[in-house]
């Protein structure tokens, strides 16, 4: 029986995984089950887990076993309803998917199981939503303006465009092309990303581009700002825009 179903082993899935087991590598052994629908046998060999193939939800509900809790890295277009399906069935989730659906959606659900769902358990959002959250109780929960800028900036850029996709190529055009959610004059506004771009400067590293993306997530229905927004930094947005989108419609030919 695994203590842990780890459920998708993509880009991000296979990263997130690496870095439980590093931390956990000192708190004892955990029996870790690995489900994808692509065979991830050989990453399950390196690091010394099992694996499984799953084709549908009723595969992956199968091999839930009696865990203790089920961590998803999925694509956008199928995590949630995979999610909502594994709440159902009792299991408590980590979930670092890249998904546009409310997760409030599940509060009754939760609540009548009586178990937990960790969203957006990434960097950004994520950590990034835990500093947000700090500084909002250390200020007193006055906040005039918060923008959190975020975005994979490679060690060793490689030209034309200075990025590496690290992630599911699919959910990163979303990112570009799903309406971004900020707050503007205490409300809830939904802005194109690409309508307004920002230049940033970071020092010793230049000048770079933003654009809004839809990270603030949770931070919407908890966080009470006059301004706030999540803006994601490249190096050069459209050619690496560009370079993506000819990038997925190749391999889709």
């Amino acid at each position: 029986m695994p203590d842990l179903v780890f459920l998708g082993a993509g880009r991000v899935g296979s990263l997130a995984l690496r870095i439980f087991l590093k931390d956990l590598s000192n708190m004892g052994k955990f029996n870790v089950l690995v489900l994808d629908k692509v065979d991830r046998s050989e990453l399950a060999d390196e690091l010394g887990v099992e694996f499984k193939k799953v084709i549908s939800i009723e595969d992956i509900l199968e091999n839930l076993g009696g865990s203790r809790l089920v961590a998803t890295a999925l694509p956008s277009r199928v995590a949630f309803g995979i999610i909502r399906k594994i709440l159902e069935k009792g299991y408590s989730i980590v979930d670092v998917s890249f998904i546009p659906e409310d997760p409030y959606l599940t509060e009754d659900i939760v609540k009548d199981k009586k178990v937990f769902y960790i969203v957006d358990a990434g960097l950004a959002p994520g950590y990034s939503n835990l500093v947000a959250g700090y500084f909002y109780e250390k200020l007193g929960r006055d906040i005039k303006s918060l923008i959190i800028h975020v975005g994979g900036i490679p060690v060793e850029p490689i030209p034309p465009i200075g990025y590496v996709i690290t992630w599911n190529p699919v959910d990163l055009i979303e990112e570009y092309t799903r309406p971004a959610r900020i707050i503007e004059n205490k409300t809830i506004k939904q802005v194109d990303p690409l309508a307004k771009i920002h230049k940033i400067t970071i020092s010793e590293l230049g000048e770079f581009e933003g654009f809004y993306s839809d990270g603030l997530r949770t931070l919407l229905r908890n966080i009470r700002a006059r301004y706030m927004a999540e803006i994601t930094i490249r190096v050069h947005l459209f050619i690496c825009l560009y370079i993506i989108l000819y990038e997925v419609s190749s391999a889709h030919l």
